[in-house]
């Protein structure tokens, strides 16, 4: 897992020109505590061009990420590496002004950290909070996820149409909870525990009942406290992007959430609340608004079928 810093752990201050700005953002050690238990190395790539531009000595950028490693391991977690870009293109003097292969979105951290560390890129996944580290994922044959934190929420609310890389994942945050929703599922990814189609799931902790043939109620705390446990975002089920529109069921696992919607794998969602869903945002949005909506009505296409599904969510 390679991971941007400023903005994705850590919060987007500016320029970090004092170890006392660097504050992880909440629930950063925990999700590299899973990448520790799961065996998954976890890699910072940063741009720090700051030290180009004289905003900071190295000695500063040295104790600015000696202080990350300590605080991450205060909270039982671990960097396996930490790969920095120093560089600017037009600002400064040598060596820092350069032209260089490692300043994101070019790859060179990346390749760099995959050759002493011996990483399969194409099993990796490159997260961050900026469309310039969605970039070099791509590039590399790895998967390119966009959290909603730092930079990233203005980006995607107002820009992602001017995207030059689309990301494989997004990660929501409702109600000023983080909470990590496997949005577009192509390839594996270690922030949601999940295996490379997520077919492990097994069992979301949700009642749904089932009132007809295509009618189910479920408990909106529920629903909540189960996304707040980061053990149960694997079994959500795994949704892909078709080339016609909608969102397609990838993989929809007995006991999954999907499953327990009534939900199967090569289901196409069209409409939810009779409003088109054209991409992964939409679906966003829309469970953003499940804090206040108490019915939700989904226009499912299942081969040559349109079902539609309703959904009663209770307090």
């Amino acid at each position: 897992m390679f991971i941007d810093r400023d903005g994705t752990l850590t919060d987007e201050v500016g320029y970090v020109n004092h170890p006392s700005r660097l504050r992880l953002l909440p629930r950063s050690a925990e999700a590299i505590r899973r990448l520790n238990a799961a065996g998954v190395p976890a890699v910072v790539v940063t741009n720090q061009a700051g030290l180009a531009r004289g905003y900071f000595s190295q000695d500063v950028l040295t104790a600015v990420n000696d202080l990350l490693v300590s605080q991450l391991a205060a909270a039982g977690a671990r960097l396996d590496g930490i790969y920095v870009c120093p560089h600017h293109p037009t600002e400064g003097e040598a060596p820092y002004r350069a032209r260089c292969e490692c300043r994101k979105p070019k790859p060179g951290l990346l390749r760099r950290a995959a050759e002493e560390m011996g990483l399969d890129l194409a099993r990796s996944t490159m997260i961050g909070d900026k469309p310039s580290d969605l970039v070099p994922g791509r590039e590399v044959g790895a998967a390119a996820v966009l959290v909603l934190t730092g930079y990233g929420r203005g980006e995607w609310e107002y820009r992602r149409a001017h995207f030059e890389v689309k990301p494989d994942h997004v990660i929501v945050s409702r109600n000023g909870v983080r909470e990590r929703i496997d949005l577009e599922a192509a390839r594996s990814v270690a922030t949601t525990g999940g295996n490379a189609r997520g077919a492990r799931a097994a069992g979301f902790r949700m009642n749904v009942t089932r009132s007809s043939t295509n009618s189910y109620a479920f408990s909106r705390k529920e629903l909540d406290d189960a996304l707040r446990d980061p053990n149960q975002l694997t079994y959500l089920g795994v949704i892909g992007m078709p080339p016609g529109g909608g969102v397609r069921m990838e993989a929809a696992p007995s006991g999954s959430l999907a499953q327990k919607l009534g939900l199967q794998a090569g289901d196409v969602i069209k409409k939810i609340n009779g409003q088109p869903v054209a991409s992964s945002g939409d679906l966003a949005r829309f469970y953003q608004q499940f804090a206040t909506t108490s019915v939700i009505n989904a226009e499912v296409q299942r081969g040559s079928q349109i079902l539609q599904l309703s959904y009663a969510i209770q307090p």
